[in-house]
């Protein structure tokens, strides 16, 4: 986990609609490249998640109840949630916005390693005219 993610502790009221929410990721089929984490890939207009405004669409879930989900495959973490059963409150430890600020830090690497790739190529393009002046100037000169 970067150092500069807030772990934001959540406590959802179970009600007869059950928790309201969809999941994608995992150790087997990762949500995010590089990331095989958990995430909310979407929230239903009803539910507990809905319903408290607490949980959003592209927040990463760490942890349910206690039970660390941070790096186990899909089907595990459809097992814990379901394992919360009938009770009327479901902890969860989260990273709100962690998809959205995860394609922030790619992007930006992107960006970063292209710009490097335009300096090395201008570099290289400089090089080549004053290598190309010193040999016409050699050339000349011995005349």
């Amino acid at each position: 986990m970067a150092h500069d993610q807030v772990v934001t502790e959540i406590e959802l009221q179970r009600g007869n609609e059950g928790l309201g929410f969809n999941i994608r990721g995992g150790n087997d089929q990762p949500y995010v490249v590089g990331d095989n984490g958990i995430f909310v890939s979407r929230v239903r207009e009803t539910g507990a998640a809905f319903n408290s405004g607490l949980l959003a669409a592209g927040d990463k879930i760490l942890e349910v109840n206690g039970i660390d989900i941070s790096s186990v495959d899909h089907q595990k973490a459809v097992e814990i949630f379901l394992s919360t059963g009938d009770n009327s409150v479901v902890r969860m430890k989260v990273i709100k916005n962690a998809y959205k600020d995860i394609q922030l830090k790619k992007d930006q690497e992107q960006e970063q390693s292209a710009s490097t790739k335009r300096k090395w190529i201008l570099f290289a393009g400089f090089l080549a005219v004053g290598v190309g002046a010193f040999f016409v100037h050699k050339r000349f000169n011995r005349r």
